[in-house]
């Protein structure tokens, strides 16, 4: 359990090296900061429980703070994925930013649903809406990653590029922390402890698995992402000259 809780955390300094040794952080920045982000948090939660003076209270707290910041990483990170497709389709990039901020939208408006009608007071009020608030995140995540995949071939994107290969670890996280938050959202108070501690193994192995993943494509030479000639069936210079021309009416 310690293992799967540590590991990942400390591969991540393996990722942020790689992205700086090959300059992978100028395009990917946020995620630069996310992979230095979780390795410190790693390091802050793991004495924090070492730690006798601290309450499970005041922990619960520290967590949730760090989950939030996580949470807000990992949008930018979407966020850079998007940019990097769409780079060289100034309308689409729009399209991008548009979703982003309905997306953000929506969980805000989420966020304080849930925060209303969470029927029970204090850390368990708190604990019942991070539960609703991550399921919708994991949703909202899910969903713009897998509109990223489905498209991939038309956006001249190869299964070797570092773009995918980002996209593919948050991608699988989301999907596996989506179904943990779900069970906890509904089942949370007739879940035994052996059950929770399977759903966390689970999502902390799944993590080690993607750590690992991101770093088998930072090894990986990249081929050149290809920008897609004038096709009928997937053509995005027309998608994107249609876009700028309903933009500026």
């Amino acid at each position: 359990m310690l293992y799967l809780w540590i590991a990942p955390h400390l591969l991540l300094t393996v990722v942020s090296v790689l992205m700086i040794r090959k300059k992978i952080y100028k395009d990917f920045p946020i995620f630069l900061v996310y992979t230095v982000y979780e390795f410190i948090q790693c390091i802050v939660l793991v004495t924090l429980d070492q730690k006798k003076s601290i309450s499970d209270q005041q922990y619960f707290y520290v967590d949730l703070v760090g989950t939030a910041i996580s949470i807000a990483l990992r949008f930018g990170i979407i966020h850079e994925i998007f940019q990097n497709v769409f780079r060289n389709y100034s309308a689409l990039t729009g399209l991008g930013r548009l979703l982003m901020r309905w997306a953000t939208a929506v969980l805000a408006l989420v966020a304080v649903v849930a925060a209303a009608y969470a029927s029970s007071n204090g850390v368990d009020h708190l604990i019942s809406t991070m539960y609703v608030t991550r399921l919708a995140i994991n949703i909202v995540q899910c969903g713009l990653l897998l509109l990223l995949f489905m498209f991939s071939r038309y956006f001249g994107i190869s299964w070797r590029n570092y773009v995918f290969g980002i996209a593919l670890g948050l991608g699988v996280y989301a999907a596996v922390d989506l179904v943990n938050s779900t069970v906890q959202s509904q089942f949370n108070a007739t879940l035994g402890s052996g059950a929770l501690t399977f759903l966390n193994i689970l999502l902390m192995g799944t993590y080690h698995v993607c750590v690992l993943v991101w770093i088998a494509y930072m090894l990986a030479p990249e081929p050149v992402m290809i920008k897609l000639k004038t096709v009928p069936a997937n053509d995005l210079e027309g998608w994107n000259h249609e876009l700028e021309r309903l933009l500026q009416q």
